[in-house]
C-alpha cells in the first residue's frame, strides 16, 4: 500500500475517490487549457488529490487519465440531457446544455472551454485522444437526435440537427470566451432556438 493510498484512508477517502478528484482536477484543466498545457501534477492539486497517487491510478500517465476524465464526464452531461429533454424539451435543454459544456460557473469567462473539445484539439499523433473525443461527441449527439425525433424532426434529418446543436453549443463557448462574456452563451442558443422553433411540432417553452 502506498503513502498516498494511506493518506486518503487516514482521511476517510477511498482509493476510488482519489481516482474521481485526479479526473475532476484534469476536466478543469482540460476546459481552461487545452491537453497541451494540462500537468500531471497540476491535476492532482486542482482536485485536492495526493500527487503520489497519479500513476497508481493511472499508470499510463496523462493520456489515460484525460482519456478516463472524458469518458466520465460524457457519461454525466448524458444524464443530464437525458433528465432535461425528458421533463423539459429540447427547447429549454439548448442553453442547460451548453453552460454544462462550459466547466464550473465560477470559472472566468477569459477561461471558458470543454475539455470534450480540448482531445478533439490535441496533437495530430494523439489519435487515442481524438477516439476518445468522437466517442463523446457521438453519445451526446445521439441523445439529442431521438429527442429531436420525439418533437417532430424526422428521423432522417434528426442526426444532422444534432450536430448542428453541438457544433453551435461549442461555437457559443469559442466566442464568450473570445468576448470574455459568460453572456454570450446565451446569446448564441436563443438564436439557435428561433432556428429550431418553427421545424418542431411541440410549442415553444420558456
Amino acid at each position: 500500500m502506498t503513502m498516498s493510498i494511506v493518506k486518503d484512508a487516514r482521511e476517510g477517502r477511498s482509493p476510488r475517490d482519489g481516482r474521481a478528484r485526479l479526473m475532476r482536477g484534469a476536466l478543469e484543466l482540460l476546459g481552461e487549457r487545452g491537453y497541451g498545457e494540462t500537468d500531471l501534477r497540476q491535476a492532482a492539486e486542482r482536485g485536492d488529490a495526493p500527487r503520489g497517487s497519479i500513476y497508481h491510478h493511472f499508470p499510463g500517465g496523462k493520456a489515460e487519465l484525460v482519456r478516463a476524465a472524458i469518458e466520465g464526464r460524457a457519461t454525466g452531461l448524458a444524464a443530464l440531457l437525458e433528465q432535461s429533454l425528458a421533463e423539459d424539451g429540447i427547447l429549454p435543454t439548448l442553453d442547460l446544455f451548453a453552460r454544462s459544456l462550459a466547466g464550473p460557473k465560477d470559472r472566468e469567462p477569459a477561461q471558458i472551454g470543454c475539455s470534450i473539445a480540448a482531445l478533439a484539439l490535441a496533437p495530430p499523433e494523439e489519435t487515442e485522444l481524438h477516439t476518445a473525443a468522437a466517442a463523446a461527441f457521438s453519445r451526446l449527439e445521439r441523445i439529442i437526435a431521438d429527442a429531436l425525433i420525439r418533437e417532430g424532426v424526422k428521423a432522417a434529418q434528426a442526426p444532422a440537427v444534432a450536430a448542428l446543436i453541438m457544433s453551435a453549443a461549442e461555437g457559443a463557448l469559442i466566442r464568450a470566451r473570445a468576448l470574455e462574456d459568460r453572456g454570450a452563451i446565451a446569446e448564441s442558443m436563443s438564436g439557435l432556438r428561433s432556428l429550431l422553433e418553427p421545424v418542431l411540432e411541440v410549442p415553444a417553452r420558456d
